[in-house]
């Protein structure tokens, strides 16, 4: 369930990449995933672009009673081109570790619309979600980069909308984003932020690799995406967001934004697996 979340969340999660600074900095958002009532996750994101480039990394930590019951770790990487027509992909990659096993996923694109994909242990199919056909996978992104598409488009046009086809390495979806209107954040002892917003809705559609379309209760069918400008000058990235799943409600909230030096900077080598990626 937790790998769900993470991956399926990821995508907004990572809004924050269409920042405007130096290409030696980077925008650092901090947040916490509340489940069901619990503070289940701890999520820190590392975002830069320059040169044309674009550049997530990333780490998420289970907290609390289930990180006790299931200690668990995500990290990893996502980066590309910026181009005229939008964010295009050259690899997204996760290590992820729990107490029994640790496994690897990356996903390399081609230019022609293709991708390879590769895992370590192999997936084996008759212990693994429903296969996502090869024809599926064609021209599609992955989470991170679908919502820098988004957020790439709402900075041209000022609205959210459109659809986007993601495919995450396991999980085909599609996501369809749609403009509520402007909105205000009280504060809360739970978040950074308060004051205005604007709530964006996003539809989750469910095409393969999900054990039970209707029902798996890690990705809600309906996100409401929250997003403000957090950072003098800089664009707006997520501030909250809230589903409903069938294990219940679900909250992200910011707990810290800022920039710092970029050490790395947008680096065009593969994902740095087996360290944190998010310091």
């Amino acid at each position: 369930m937790v790998r769900v979340v993470v991956v399926g969340f990821l995508w907004i999660l990572a809004g924050g990449l269409s920042w405007t600074a130096s290409a030696n900095e980077r925008l650092v958002l901090s947040y916490e995933v509340w489940k069901g009532g619990f503070h289940a996750l701890d999520l820190k994101a590392n975002l830069a672009r320059g040169n044309g480039d674009y550049l997530i990394s990333f780490a998420v930590t289970t907290r609390g009673i289930i990180g006790w019951i299931y200690p668990y770790l995500l990290e990893g990487e996502a980066g590309g081109k910026l181009a005229d027509g939008g964010p295009q992909p050259d690899r997204f990659a996760t290590l992820s570790r729990s107490r029994s096993d640790e496994k690897r996923r990356a996903i390399s694109y081609l230019g022609d619309g293709t991708l390879v994909t590769w895992n370590d242990p192999p997936r084996s199919v008759e212990n693994d979600e429903e296969s996502v056909p090869t024809s599926m996978r064609r021209n599609t992104l992955d989470p991170a980069s679908a919502i820098l598409s988004v957020v790439d488009a709402v900075t041209r046009a000022g609205k959210c909308e459109g659809d986007y086809p993601v495919y995450d390495g396991r999980r085909r979806f599609d996501l369809s984003i749609s403009l509520i209107g402007p909105d205000s954040l009280a504060p809360s002892r739970y978040s950074s932020y308060s004051g205005p917003a604007t709530l964006c809705r996003v539809a989750v559609n469910k095409l393969a690799g999900f054990r039970n379309r209707d029902g798996e209760g890690g990705l809600p069918a309906i996100i409401n995406v929250w997003l403000a400008s957090v950072v003098d000058s800089e664009p707006m990235v997520p501030v909250r967001l809230e589903g409903e799943a069938a294990l219940g409600n679900m909250i992200i909230h910011l707990v810290g934004a800022k920039q710092e030096p970029e050490s790395r900077g947008v680096s065009p080598e593969g994902v740095p697996l087996g360290r944190s990626a998010a310091r």
